[in-house]
């Protein structure tokens, strides 16, 4: 059996679907059992010392960052290098490309390189002494025409104007400009009430509640993903996604709780809008801000006590992320709470819009519909619950004579239609915990399954 690889694979040099941790690992946290901490969580991509500080870039000794990608090599995980001379600036200096030269010429022939960290959140004509999108579009350029095979990676805000009119406007730039090899944007998407000091605000920010945590799901988040997924397939690029692993305080927000629902909500929902990559903020705890909770390592770099939930996701992540690497979102629908600029599954769609075929109807509170398609035309239901902490009693059903296959969750394979779930005719019924998913192979009469395994897990 082959393993079907996505754009971000290929790129980054990895044989399995990638899962990082971001932010750095500070330079006294370089220890194995770090790293195989992070290998046995089922993280395989993780950002060196250099984000914020270390002893890296060209006033720097690189030797922190050496000794972490050796580190990485012997576990058999991935890294992001983050050298300052790989950050743009406003106004470059005329060598800058030498010095981006003599950073590469270090660290490309080492085999835990991914790629090279670049920008995080950036805005539009940005006017304070950071740089803006429109100043990183050289760095880009040189970093993806010097290393082809390695990715350039800059992340963009997942909502908000950002130095244009509206989101949509934002997010077709840093596309447009940078010709990134991936969308990749946060939004921390469960908070607390913002209370007096933003009135207004809630009404306008609440998807919709969740009080068992005492929370709230921000409405940018779907609105977010949509426009994101319209992008994506404007210029032809991938999307990779951020789940939040860390409860924390910022500005006037508190996002949290990190519970297993939220984890698997958030990065199934991802892998339905086609992400590639699994992004999560943060892996190490950051010690320098008292806002933070503990991450998925704790400040002595040892396993949280969420790390055991990390890891158990993390085990399906992999199996529907390398199953899925191969399939294209034809489109998104929602059953039950329909965000804002989202599509509603109902039953007598228009002619013209067949994209829900052949599924007829849903049952079910709250579901997250997503409909894709591989090479050989064969077509796929991912179904979400799209909730952190609701349990779901779904049965879906299909138009005469189709039949479905449910994918085996523990080694993705499809076997007989009607295998895995409970058939009924031409109906499944199938129980979903808070955030879980689920992959169907949707068979036409006049189309024999083969049966075949989506991916080697």
């Amino acid at each position: 059996m082959k393993l079907k690889k996505s754009i971000s694979q290929d790129l980054m040099g990895m044989d399995e679907f990638p899962i990082l941790g971001w932010a750095s690992i500070a330079e006294e946290l370089s220890r194995p059992d770090v790293f195989k901490a992070i290998k046995d969580c089922g993280i395989n991509t993780f950002m060196t010392v250099g984000i914020g500080g270390g002893a890296c870039g060209p006033a720097g000794d690189i030797a922190p960052i050496m000794k972490q990608l050796d580190l990485a090599a012997e576990v058999g995980i991935k890294a992001l290098v983050c050298d300052k001379r790989f950050n743009p600036q406003k106004n470059p200096p005329a060598d800058w490309q030498a010095t981006v030269d003599s950073a590469l010429a270090e660290y490309s022939e080492h085999p835990a390189v991914a790629g090279y960290y670049v920008f995080d959140e950036p805005v539009v004509n940005d006017t304070s002494g950071r740089a803006g999108i429109e100043d990183m579009v050289d760095m880009m350029r040189y970093l993806q025409e010097k290393a082809p095979n390695r990715i350039a990676y800059v992340n963009a805000l997942g909502f908000g104007s950002r130095g244009r009119n509206c989101f949509a406007e934002y997010i077709d730039d840093y596309t447009r400009l940078l010709k990134p090899q991936f969308i990749s944007t946060d939004c921390y998407t469960l908070t607390t009430h913002p209370g007096a000091t933003l009135p207004g605000y809630f009404e306008d920010d609440c998807g919709f509640e969740v009080p068992e945590l005492g929370s709230y799901y921000r409405e940018a988040y779907w609105e977010g993903w949509e426009e994101q997924l319209r992008v994506s397939k404007r210029y032809n690029t991938p999307l990779w996604g951020f789940v939040m692993a860390v409860p924390h305080s910022h500005a006037h927000w508190f996002y949290g709780p990190v519970t297993e629902g939220t984890i698997r909500m958030e990065a199934f929902t991802a892998l339905a809008y086609g992400a590639e990559v699994i992004q999560y903020f943060s892996m190490p705890t950051i010690t320098q801000n008292t806002y933070y909770d503990d991450a998925i390592l704790d400040a002595d770099g040892a396993p949280s006590i969420r790390y055991p939930i990390f890891k158990k996701v993390n085990r399906s992540i992999q199996v529907y992320g390398s199953a899925m690497a191969g399939l294209c979102v034809d489109a998104v629908y929602y059953h039950g709470y329909i965000p804002s600029g989202c599509k509603r599954f109902r039953r007598g769609r228009w002619a013209s819009d067949s994209s829900h075929r052949p599924l007829a109807g849903i049952d079910g509170d709250q579901l997250l519909l997503s409909f894709m398609s591989d090479r050989d035309e064969n077509q796929y239901l991912f179904v979400v619950n799209n909730h952190p902490v609701n349990r779901n009693r779904t049965q879906i059903h299909l138009e005469s004579d189709w039949t479905a296959s449910e994918m085996n969750p523990h080694d993705a394979s499809f076997g007989t239609p009607g295998t895995y779930g409970q058939p009924s005719g031409n109906s499944w019924r199938s129980n979903f915990e808070p955030g879980q998913a689920r992959l169907f192979k949707l068979i036409s009469p006049d189309k024999k399954d083969t049966n075949e395994y989506l991916a080697e897990v």
